[in-house]
């Protein structure tokens, strides 16, 4: 649709004992220019394929960390970049739509933990698996 250099960031999360994605994506726009216009371009996307069985509607909505740098900084040390975490599933930094190294840590990462949900908590997480 065009967007592929509009932005330079891109992180979807997983759930990573069943690795599917949590429903949700986190994308930093080169412009604010450019994000404004893809939230009022893709907001309410409902032409998923293949479609979604939960009907989704794409809601856009701006994130607390903002920002190229805020981002390389708010992974760069995060558990979700250790080497027991596959590629796929760890942020992405982009120039010009093309794929960058992430910096390297600057601290020992901790291991991923993986938690087992029980009760109220587990079906809570369930509602938003795909």
């Amino acid at each position: 649709m065009g967007y592929s250099k509009q932005f330079d960031f891109v992180y979807v999360p997983v759930k990573f004992t069943t690795m599917i994605g949590l429903g949700y994506a986190f994308v930093n726009w080169t412009t604010h220019e450019n994000a404004k216009y893809f939230r009022l371009t893709f907001g309410g996307f409902e032409g998923w394929l293949p479609p979604t069985s939960r009907g989704g509607c794409c809601k856009v909505s701006w994130s607390r960390c903002q920002g190229f740098c805020t981002n390389i900084a708010r992974y760069q040390n995060s558990a979700v970049m250790s080497s027991s975490v596959p590629a796929s599933c760890k942020p992405v930094l982009l120039k010009e739509g093309v794929q960058i190294s992430f910096p390297e840590p600057t601290r020992q990462l901790r291991k991923l933990r993986y938690r087992r949900l029980t009760g109220e908590a587990a079906r809570a997480s369930s509602s938003y698996e795909a």
